[in-house]
């Protein structure tokens, strides 16, 4: 069996800024820019669709080596206004099969050339668009994932009966291996699936999909989403870890202040609206309502990379803080109090002794 015709895709997601200006932004770039939205192939109502769409950029690329192949020349990448970056490149699947389980090993150990490109060109976007980005810079976490897309298979292969009668080779494939699989693993590599009609099928795992479909860009936005998602999650938890030990150190500081001036009361406010907003500016890039098809795969995704977990985490670290801004601001009150009432004493004191005195 061949795969006929075919297209790997290879995603890195990246936090560049809080906040991405996208209508300055595609004013201050000199190359090809256009909204990324969300094309629907399949019956969707019209609200499914980023409440911004993001800006898609196509930068000049040339063709990269990656497990025996070379990625096609150029490259796209997609702006998100909640300050993430995402930038794809493509490498063609046509010929065996099976030679896709070395590709897949391949997408995992031989990534560094990839890697250090996709720097490269983050950065010089994020220098072009520089003035549109509120607080530039651009973090070390990176996210990445490979979705492979299969339109055509020689001899022609229904994907329910190729998941039966290769269901092995398709989990290695998602997982990246070169040895055989347990069957409790193919099991699990296979579990997340989802179609839409009898001549597709997409298969997600937690580094890898699958899709077999002729056109599988609505799925692929999707999924490009999913992903940098998942880096900002696990950003907003990096930071808000570090919030709470500022919290900490906050409240058992036996340093004097000036009831008047409650400087950790303002600083943990600012910490909890930050984290606030950027978590809800993420969870509600994607208006994701009614039981469609992209609504099932985005949930379908969103459960193999464990969001819900980190939305969690993320919310009781939240509450925390705010727990401790609660408690800071109680006692710069109760400090407050006690100061005014010291004052009243001491002036009623101070009206004895001039009466006295006079």
């Amino acid at each position: 069996m061949r795969v006929t015709r075919g297209t790997g895709y290879l995603y890195f997601a990246y936090d560049v800024g809080q906040v991405i200006d996208l209508d300055a932004a595609a004013h201050l770039l000199t190359v090809p820019a256009e909204p990324a939205v969300v094309r629907h192939r399949r019956p969707a109502p019209r609200y499914f669709q980023y409440e911004e769409p993001p800006l898609r950029v196509r930068l000049g690329v040339p063709a990269l080596p990656i497990g025996g192949r070379s990625t096609h020349e150029g490259a796209e990448a997609v702006l998100f206004d909640f300050g993430a970056a995402s930038i794809r490149y493509t490498v063609p699947l046509e010929g065996p099969f099976e030679g896709l389980i070395p590709l897949s090993a391949a997408m995992e150990e031989e990534t560094g050339p990839l890697v250090e490109d996709a720097k490269l060109r983050i950065t010089g976007l994020l220098e072009a668009v520089r003035a549109a980005v509120t607080n530039p810079h651009l973090a070390a976490l990176a996210e990445d994932y490979v979705v492979y897309r299969i339109a055509e298979l020689d001899p022609p292969t229904l994907p329910a009966d190729l998941l039966g009668a290769h269901g092995a080779e398709l989990a290695r494939i998602l997982r990246g291996e070169r040895a055989e699989l347990s069957a409790d693993e193919v099991q699990d590599a296979l579990s997340a699936r989802i179609a839409y009609g009898v001549s597709d099928l997409t298969l997600v795992d937690w580094n890898a999909a699958l899709v077999f479909d002729e056109d599988a860009e609505d799925a692929c936005s999707v999924l490009e989403y999913v992903n940098t998602q998942l880096l900002e999650m696990r950003l907003l938890d990096g930071k808000l870890d570090r919030s709470l030990d500022r919290c900490y150190e906050a409240v058992s500081s036996k340093r004097f202040r000036l009831p008047f001036v409650p400087l950790d009361v303002r600083r943990i406010g600012r910490m909890q609206v930050d984290g606030a907003l950027l978590y809800e500016r993420v969870r509600n890039a994607l208006k994701l309502l009614g039981d469609q098809y992209l609504s099932r795969l985005y949930r379908l995704a969103a459960g193999r990379f464990h969001l819900a977990e980190w939305h969690g985490s993320i919310q009781r670290k939240l509450e925390a803080i705010e727990s401790v801004y609660g408690k800071l601001f109680d006692r710069a009150s109760t400090r407050r109090m006690e100061f005014l009432e010291w004052m009243i004493v001491l002036l009623i004191l101070v009206d004895v002794v001039l009466s006295l005195a006079g």
